[in-house]
């Protein structure tokens, strides 16, 4: 298994946010299923904040 740095992952989580299918981003970065979803649970919440009840509201 490869090392990720940060910007690379980051890239990846983008990548399959995109409607880029998940199987093809696993093949081409050569990661697995588990890799993705620690990283999407570490960087997600960094990348994609989630709104708080007030913004909700004015949505």
């Amino acid at each position: 298994m490869k090392k990720k740095f940060k910007k690379q992952i980051i890239k990846i989580l983008k990548e399959v946010d995109s409607e880029t299918s998940l199987t093809e981003v696993y093949c081409k970065y050569e990661v697995s299923i588990a890799s993705y979803y620690q990283w999407e649970a570490k960087f997600g919440e960094w990348m994609f904040p989630k709104l708080n009840d007030e913004e909700v509201f004015k949505l």
